[in-house]
């Protein structure tokens, strides 16, 4: 994924890491993410939400990922 850097607001890959945690009713994932800009050199800290898709609807799979992830944000 490709977003604007805040500083120099040339565009850089977003590098994730990991998934941080659940938004409330975990009908999303999100990852703050740490990098420097490959342009300007500066760090860029950010949060970023992904939709988990089939995850809204089934309760089993919220708990097995609450359980798996911690309870959600």
């Amino acid at each position: 994924m490709n977003m604007n850097c805040p500083h120099c607001q040339n565009e850089y890959q977003v590098a994730f890491q990991r998934i941080t945690g659940f938004t409330k009713g975990i009908k999303s994932a999100y990852e703050i993410y740490y990098q420097t800009c490959p342009h300007c050199d500066k760090p860029i800290v950010g949060i970023y939400q992904h939709p988990v898709p089939g995850y809204e609807f089934d309760f089993e799979k919220r708990k097995k990922l609450i359980k798996f992830y911690g309870e959600p944000a």
